[in-house]
């Protein structure tokens, strides 16, 4: 470890420090504690830099001004003092993304609820290490799966397009698939500044760190959640231009399913607005 780590690290453990000593005695009192916080953000984010250029002092300001803000919208019987495994590890990491609004956010979002006794039941200290392993693509679909889930729980509709090739003459039945024209996975849900083919990464890095689940067996019973997906455009429009190369293709669609885990639930309810 060099002497820059050495220091960071001797910064890291005397915040966390000076954050157990503040908050314990302050929890019943909500400028102390939030002081304590506020504190334990600038020894956390700015101490290791030492030097701060004004870019960076304006967004630590705003960010302490903002984190303030929200934070007094929780009712004050409400407000508690937040565990240090989930407090320490958000504030160290905010100092590598607060270039990164999508995962600024999640990371505020993640602080706050454990500052609120209606939902840091829901907290788990893992949850800042998923959030340090996405991406802002991630998060924008996150968060337009977590707006598509208030309005229905459960199973959502998943296709896998593919295009096929070399018709047989004896069956008369596509034997090959072209791979690369299509994304892996189409949910038909539009997300501004991604393209299917981002959609369909960020849903399986989603997968990967235990939030949706993909059920890449079985179809859902009700094949009409299927009939949207099917018609889609943006899968027709990639399917024509292959067509017009002169190549005798067809289109299919294996159909599957995707939904948040109980764990996945856990986390948007922890990490996203």
């Amino acid at each position: 470890m060099g002497l820059k780590d050495k220091m960071e690290d001797a910064a890291v453990q005397l915040a966390s420090k000076s954050y157990d000593d503040l908050a314990k005695p302050a929890a019943q009192d909500a400028g102390k504690l939030l002081g304590a916080v506020t504190g334990f953000f600038n020894h956390v984010v700015t101490a290791p830099l030492h030097k701060l250029n004004a870019r960076f002092e304006i967004q630590t300001k705003a960010y302490i001004e903002n984190l303030q803000k929200q934070y007094l919208d929780i009712p004050v019987e409400n407000r508690q003092e937040p565990a240090l495994n989930i407090v320490g590890p958000t504030l160290e990491a905010l100092r590598y993304n607060l270039d990164e609004e999508e995962l600024k956010e999640m990371f505020t979002n993640l602080l706050l609820s454990s500052m609120d006794n209606r939902v840091s039941q829901n907290c788990h200290p893992a949850f800042v290490e998923i959030i340090k392993q996405l991406n802002s693509n991630d998060a924008k679909l996150l968060k337009a799966l977590a707006e598509r889930c208030k309005i229905r729980k459960g199973d959502y509709p998943l296709v896998m397009p593919k295009c096929v090739i070399n018709k047989s003459p004896t069956t008369n039945k596509y034997t090959e698939y072209i791979g690369g024209l299509f994304p892996e996975v189409y949910i038909a849900i539009q997300v501004e500044g991604l393209s299917i083919f981002d959609i369909s990464k960020s849903l399986h890095s989603l997968e990967r760190v235990g939030v949706v689940e993909i059920n890449n067996v079985t179809p859902l019973v009700r094949e009409d959640l299927y009939d949207k997906l099917e018609r889609a455009e943006e899968i027709r429009t990639l399917f024509d231009d292959k067509a017009k190369t002169g190549i005798d293709c067809g289109l299919i669609f294996f159909r599957r399913s995707y939904r948040f885990t109980e764990y996945g639930e856990d986390f948007v309810n922890s990490c996203v607005n």
